[in-house]
């Protein structure tokens, strides 16, 4: 050890050297690291999954009772979603929304289909159209939809841009949920708030694609929509906050592994209800 330290100090005073090293023998050794702490994380999930939710059905939440056909969540926490904690904060939200009625349901990010499906099974006689890139995401949300008997109902799709969301809506009573990690300001521009006066809207905003996120978005619906800034909670707190049944004979540790959603930071959504809303 003291050869190595040796020899990564004297590296450390010649930029080639340095840049040699850090190229070859410090980054093989981040990734080593990385990947050690990626196994260590799936393994200790896949063992509370197997323990706390071997048949993957949704237990809590506005979508109890959603059946995972793997145990794969895309771009999100698992557990969470098959605890029914995910995005807790927007329940209400949600709840009121699958009381009332829409033409249709647009979900702009869907991932493996957990508010597709989730929103499919509440809301039995409207179509869901789900987007997104990913066609991994694309794959999962199709055979979540399978594995639920909604596949009639859910109509996948790959890209919605702002014409094809304005395609879809066409100023009917819809209900918007966006979660496309940045692309919500390209999306929901101005040209496109007319045609959803009359719709809900659930969007999750990411400051890291610009400055003011929220702000923007609030101001672009201002005069057709009431704004509601909705802010996430933050996991350090979450396993003295949130109460299930599942996760009493747990230690500290497993609870605070269950519930964290593991955000970069605190996320703000908007809900945006419309003023003509009934």
């Amino acid at each position: 050890m003291g050869v190595l330290k040796k020899l990564v100090s004297w590296a450390a005073q010649s930029d080639p050297l340095w840049r040699v090293l850090d190229w070859t023998v410090l980054r093989a050794a981040r990734f080593a690291e990385n990947e050690r702490r990626r196994l260590m994380f799936d393994r200790r999930q896949a063992e509370l999954v197997r323990h706390l939710f071997p048949d993957l059905t949704v237990r809590h939440g506005p979508f109890a009772g959603v059946q995972y056909p793997k145990a794969v969540a895309v771009c999100s926490a698992l557990l969470p979603k098959l605890l029914g904690s995910y995005e807790r904060e927007l329940h209400g939200a949600l709840e009121r929304a699958c009381g009332r009625s829409y033409r249709v349901v647009v979900d702009v990010g869907c991932a493996e289909g957990y508010y597709a499906v989730g929103l499919a099974k509440r809301l039995p006689t409207t179509a869901i159209r789900a987007f997104d890139t990913d066609p991994a995401a694309r794959s999962l949300c199709r055979a979540m939809a399978e594995a639920n008997g909604v596949s009639g109902q859910v109509t996948i799709g790959e890209h919605c841009g702002p014409d094809q969301l304005r395609e879809v809506v066409a100023g009917r009573q819809a209900l918007v949920v966006c979660d496309c990690e940045g692309y919500e300001l390209d999306l929901l521009t101005p040209a496109v708030v007319p045609a959803l006066a009359a719709s809900e809207i659930l969007v999750e905003t990411h400051e890291f694609a610009g400055d003011k996120v929220a702000d923007t978005l609030s101001g672009r619906f201002s005069a057709t929509h009431k704004v509601e800034v909705v802010a996430s909670t933050d996991d350090a707190v979450k396993g003295r906050m949130y109460k299930y049944p599942e996760l009493v004979p747990l230690t500290s540790a497993d609870r605070d592994f269950v519930l964290a959603e593991r955000r970069p930071g605190v996320m703000e959504w908007l809900v945006l209800t419309p003023h003509c809303s009934r």
